[in-house]
């Protein structure tokens, strides 16, 4: 049949298949392989963050105490007679 190729033998398509396999698998295990790493770095970053927030949730608290017992102090001290 004119412009038909025949298939190739089945021997060569399972290499073709095995071997754009292992490129891929390849591939993947780079990828990976840098990844990992950063991977890493941005659990720790988030944790360094998750730390400071609370820290900082912590503090605005504080600050929020102070505030109200300084407003209390300035309540009163317009209610002492002078």
């Amino acid at each position: 049949m004119g412009g038909i190729r025949p298939a190739p033998p089945l021997a060569i398509f399972n290499q073709f298949i095995m071997d754009q396999l292992r490129h891929d698998h390849q591939a993947l295990q780079r990828q990976l392989e840098t990844t990992t790493p950063e991977k890493e770095h941005f659990r720790i970053r988030c944790e360094q963050l998750e730390t400071e927030l609370e820290q900082i949730r912590t503090e605005h608290n504080q600050m929020k105490r102070e505030f109200e017992i300084f407003k209390l102090k300035m309540q009163l001290n317009e209610q002492t007679p002078k």
